[in-house]
Order: structure tokens, then C-alpha cells, then sequence
């Protein structure tokens, strides 16, 4: 039986993980006074951000790494960039267009190791704006587009320096990124969709950097403008891929649903797609902001308002998938769900907005109710 507990940040819960090698995502920093250590021991809270002066400042864009073994390396607010010692990373400021200062994201952003030199990372995010900050978006707008930045963390004395900045990928993108392991284990696939359009592009990571033109593939339904009745639009929603590269799943806004892809992580091309879900009042997976695949790419997780559910996806099939639809438990009182996510000792954790809480689904590969 799969348990959902409840952490409150404000102090330290003592957890027995085990943590697997790769320990690049050992430390979150995901909000202005929120943070989790994945060391085996415990979970702890974030406190730098909070002493620097941003007890309130909360961010969709967020992003950390760790090295090998687990130690803090490098992470972001998306308006600075820090290093293990907590100190500002030279030339780290603007690495992304703003107006003011500020930007609207949807997509948490992207660090990505060289597969080759320990000491360069790049830091990629996508972004669309709108018009006054929230409403409609504003195509041909500069600070619209696919950016990433290159850090040398030998660079300025060893405490890290931005030897490119804000190199454009591509411009007509909508505010939805991820990335996906190549089958040959090293590459990596970083994936965003266009605007106004059904084509997805795969853009190769390697050690020399992206590789352009992408692999462009349509699927799926095309990325609309319109604004539905105060929900979210369709570019402004997330996407996630299943662990082991085979699906990607992403909402096209309360009007057009929830779709689930298949995906080929040794060409980058987009397959067959399915709806589950259309729409704010039809189907079972209607309009979904949090979501995350299990460890074993067989279940999906899902936030449906103040609900967690969960769909088998082991057969491809929007009828057998709807079918499958378990309610595992209500949340908390307001306390929707904004955010799943996988940890390093294979657990979910489900992030809350405007509260000191989270949710951790311990058992996700399991079947049955929490």
C-alpha cells in the first residue's frame, strides 16, 4: 500500500533513502524560503534564500545541481545564479530577457551537464510572454524563445563565471521544456514545442554543445492562443517526460485536455498520441496542472484539483487508460496540488502552493489505494 505524507518545512523529518549513484538532484531549491537535501539522512529545509533577503519571492523557474556525490553545485531564481558557497556567479545577471525585471514562466528551468567536462554546465529555459505579465502572449516579443547560458565553474578563481550568455535556440516557443536521455546514455534531448502549431522539436545535447537544425516531428493537437474562461491557456502549461524516455505528457489548457505521446529517445521523434481528457467537464483526466510518472513509467500521477489520482499506462489506449483511473485520496483542505515530482530515492513529492506543505507518495511503483 503506497502512504502520502505530509512534511512541514519549518522543520527536519528524519528519512531512510536510498539514494542511487547518480546524485545530480540532491538538493531542490524550489521556492523563496523552500528547500530539500536528499542526503540519506533527512529532509531539510532551505535557509539561504530567506537570509539573503527573499523570504517571499517564489518562482516557477527554479533550478539546482549536484555533483556526483551529491554536493550543491550550482542553482537559480531564475534572476541570479548561485554557486556552493551561496555567492552570485559573475556575469550571471539578465540571462534571460525581462521587462523590468520580470519574466512569467510555467516551466521550472533546465541544468545540463557537459557529458565530458565536469566544469561546464548550461543553464536552459523557454519562455512566452503576455501581454501586461498574465493574459494573452505576445508573438515576435524578444524576450520570447528558447535560451541558455554556459558556465565555467572553474571561472573567476574557482567560483564560477557565465561564458555565454542568453544564446537564442529558438524564438516561436511557448513556455514548455524538458529533457530526455538519448538511448545511448550520454546525450541528452532537450524538447519544447512551437507556438501556434502541432511540431514538437528535439534539440541533441552533447559535449559540443546543441546540435541544430532539431528534429521536428508533429503530434498532438496545435498550441492555441485564446484565453478559456480564466483558466490556463494552452502554451502556458507544463510538460514532463516518463523516466525511462518513452512518453511525454503535457495539457493543452482547460479547453483541449490532456495529451499523452510517444516518444523515440534514439531518434528524438514524436509517435502516436492520445487524449485523456477534453475539457474543464468531460473525461477523467480533465484539466491537470501537477503531474509525474511513476519510477517504473507505468502509472501516472496526477493533481485534479484538491484530488490525487493515478492511470495505468501499460497498454496505449485512451479507453483502457481512462478506464484505469484510481482516486487515491483527497488533499488536504485547500491545499490543491501545483506540482509532482520524482526524487532521488524514488519517491513523488507533491509540491503545494501558498503553504508550508508537501506531500511524499513513498511507494509509487505500487498499486492500490495510499
Amino acid at each position: 500500500m503506497k502512504k502520502l505524507i505530509f512534511l512541514f518545512l519549518t522543520l527536519a523529518f528524519c528519512l531512510n533513502l536510498s539514494l542511487f549513484a547518480q546524485k545530480q538532484a540532491a538538493n531542490w531549491y524550489f521556492s523563496g524560503t523552500r528547500g530539500m537535501q536528499f542526503n540519506g539522512k533527512s529532509c531539510l529545509p532551505d535557509s539561504f534564500l530567506y537570509n539573503a533577503g527573499y523570504k517571499n519571492y517564489w518562482t516557477d523557474a527554479c533550478a539546482s545541481i549536484s555533483d556526483e556525490n551529491g554536493n550543491l553545485l550550482l542553482f537559480t531564481n531564475e534572476d541570479y545564479l548561485f554557486n556552493s558557497k551561496m555567492n552570485t556567479i559573475k556575469n550571471s545577471d539578465s540571462l534571460f530577457p525581462s521587462l523590468n525585471g520580470y519574466n512569467i514562466w510555467f516551466q521550472p528551468l533546465i541544468f545540463l551537464p557537459n557529458p565530458e567536462q565536469k566544469n561546464i554546465y548550461y543553464l536552459i529555459g523557454a519562455n512566452m510572454e503576455q501581454v501586461n505579465g498574465w493574459g494573452f502572449p505576445v508573438p515576435g516579443d524578444p524576450r520570447n524563445g528558447v535560451r541558455y547560458s554556459v558556465i565555467d565553474l572553474n571561472g573567476d578563481n574557482g567560483n564560477g563565471e557565465v561564458i555565454q550568455k542568453s544564446v537564442l535556440l529558438f524564438d516561436n516557443t511557448c513556455d514548455k521544456l524538458t529533457a530526455v536521455h538519448h538511448s545511448n546514455g550520454k546525450d541528452i534531448w532537450v524538447i519544447t514545442h512551437d507556438f501556434q502549431s502541432a511540431a514538437w522539436r528535439s534539440f541533441l545535447f552533447t559535449k559540443d554543445g546543441f546540435t541544430t537544425p532539431p528534429v521536428i516531428s508533429i503530434s498532438g493537437d496545435s498550441i492555441h492562443s485564446y484565453y478559456n474562461s480564466g483558466n490556463y491557456m494552452d502554451y502556458e502549461t507544463m510538460i514532463k517526460a516518463s523516466p525511462d524516455g518513452r512518453l511525454l505528457i503535457h495539457t493543452l489548457g482547460c479547453g483541449d485536455g490532456t495529451e499523452l505521446l510517444q516518444f523515440d529517445n534514439s531518434t528524438g521523434k514524436f509517435g502516436k498520441y492520445l487524449k485523456i481528457g477534453a475539457g474543464c467537464d468531460s473525461g477523467y483526466v480533465s484539466y491537470i496542472y501537477g503531474f509525474e510518472f511513476s519510477p517504473d513509467s507505468k502509472k501516472l500521477y496526477a493533481c485534479k484539483g484538491s484530488n490525487l489520482i493515478h492511470l495505468d499506462l501499460t497498454v496505449f489506449d485512451s479507453a483502457q487508460i481512462l478506464n484505469s483511473q484510481k482516486y487515491l485520496g483527497a488533499m488536504p483542505t485547500n491545499m490543491a496540488g501545483l506540482l509532482g515530482q520524482l526524487t532521488p530515492d524514488f519517491k513523488i513529492a507533491i509540491l503545494y502552493e501558498n503553504t508550508p506543505y508537501i506531500g511524499m507518495i513513498e511507494c509509487p511503483n505500487m498499486d492500490g489505494p495510499l
